[in-house]
């Protein structure tokens, strides 16, 4: 059964996109098989960020597919490396396409798509209606032939995979930036999640994202009430470069990533922070 991680925040720019991709790359790097889902229907980045996209294999398509027969055939839909190196005849997209890592594939919008595009799947009973499809969405996910999905959440919690989302995923990763308005907000809506949501702790973990060494890590952990667990990453100034050539993440985050790949019970191969060598073996 996979293990549903959802990435969250209270707001855009605070690189949940980044982080999301990159934890992605960070587990198929070390043999597990990962289903990257974009659900994020009003902003979209994936596809704009590394060029994977295609015009039947996508989001939009599994859910037009869903409104239309009520049936979750998530193989049909889902783009994998040799999808996307058989669709193009472009030889520039081809080379970046090769890169790609071989157990990482995507369920992702496609470059033409518009919000206005995304079909009703609520007409009556709201409440009750997205939680039937939420339901049966986890249960595709769960049931699919990946170890892990990681998906990229949208920031509205009142979005139809929103609340219920981050209520059904396994884990929960809440990434945000030491901004004082967006800290503000997250606790806000953490206190809101927290008496919803039976035993949030358990499953929550949070990223403070685009750190600077002027500031210590302890600092960083303290301005989140409560989570002395935090994963600090510093602000990598080669990840402008890196998305600028289409590709996923970056090695510095990734790096910083590892800790929360152990947080969420990965079997990961830990890096030697000088030599960057593989060196220690944690256990699922």
């Amino acid at each position: 059964m996979a293990d549903i991680i959802g990435f969250y925040s209270v707001a855009g720019s605070q690189g949940k996109r980044t982080i999301s991709s990159t934890f992605a790359k960070l587990l198929v790097e070390n043999n597990h098989k990962v289903l990257y889902v974009e659900l994020d229907a009003n902003r979209p980045s994936l596809t704009y960020s590394t060029q994977i996209t295609h015009a039947l294999r996508n989001t939009l398509a599994f859910f037009k597919n869903v409104a239309e027969t009520g049936k979750y055939q998530l193989d049909k839909f889902v783009l994998s490396k040799d999808d996307l190196l058989e669709d193009t005849e472009d030889r520039g997209l081809a080379k970046l396409y090769k890169d790609l890592p071989d157990k990482l594939d995507y369920l992702v919008f496609p470059s033409d798509y518009k919000p206005t595009d995304f079909p009703t799947l609520i007409s009556q009973d709201k409440e009750k209606e997205a939680q039937k499809i939420i339901q049966k969405l986890i249960f595709t996910l769960q049931e699919s032939k990946y170890e892990y999905i990681i998906v990229n959440l949208p920031t509205e919690l009142e979005s139809m995979f929103g609340y219920e989302m981050i209520a059904n995923s396994k884990y929960v990763v809440n990434v945000i930036t030491a901004n004082a308005t967006r800290l503000h907000e997250y606790k806000e809506i953490r206190t809101f999640l927290d008496s919803n949501i039976k035993e949030l702790d358990q499953k929550w973990h949070n990223v403070m994202n685009m750190t600077t060494q002027e500031i210590g890590d302890s600092e960083y952990q303290n301005l989140i009430k409560g989570s002395h667990d935090t994963v600090i990453v510093p602000f990598d100034p080669d990840r402008q470069a890196n998305e600028l050539s289409l590709k996923i993440g970056s090695e510095q985050i990734q790096f910083h990533l590892e800790s929360l790949a152990v947080a969420v019970h990965a079997s990961i191969m830990r890096s030697d922070y000088e030599g960057g060598k593989r060196k220690k073996f944690f256990g699922r």
